[in-house]
């Protein structure tokens, strides 16, 4: 039997509770969880990739245009050579540290935050996880590189 609640005509069962909304929100909070646990999968399955250009047709391995020949590898930083590491620092330092400074000049809490950090930014490009794309000429000298995390 149900009780009529104080100036409404809703009638509920005594002791139950509508939770709808609670259910609701478990389902989204599990449909999250589903959708970040395929994420994390698969950016374990891209980290065990032990070549990523390897997969791919040659002709993604190599740049030939205008006299320019190229050939492209990727590594990942632990089993980078020290001179190359030294090498891709000194590239990214040399093209992102005036666009962080430029950004970040007219506020100084921006800056202490966001702003360029020579030693973080060593010890970012050389963990573990950490992808370098390098473009060699054919003489084995570096023209390019691109360094991303998955």
């Amino acid at each position: 039997m149900g009780v009529t609640q104080k100036g409404k005509n809703k009638k509920t069962k005594m002791g139950k509770k509508d939770n709808s909304k609670a259910k609701e929100k478990k389902a989204e909070r599990k449909a999250y969880e589903k959708k970040m646990n395929i994420g994390v999968a698969n950016v374990k399955l891209a980290n065990s990739v032990e070549d990523p250009l390897s997969i791919l047709p040659k002709p993604f391995s190599v740049f030939n245009k205008n006299g320019l020949d190229l050939t492209l590898e990727t590594v990942r930083a632990p089993a980078m050579e020290e001179k190359d590491l030294a090498w891709a620092f000194d590239t990214v330092k040399k093209t992102m540290k005036p666009m962080s400074d430029a950004a970040y000049k007219h506020d100084p809490e921006m800056e202490e935050e966001f702003g360029w950090k020579e030693d973080e930014k060593k010890k970012e490009m050389r963990e573990d996880l950490a992808w370098y794309l390098i473009a060699r000429t054919t003489e084995g000298n570096r023209r390019g590189l691109l360094s991303l995390q998955i």
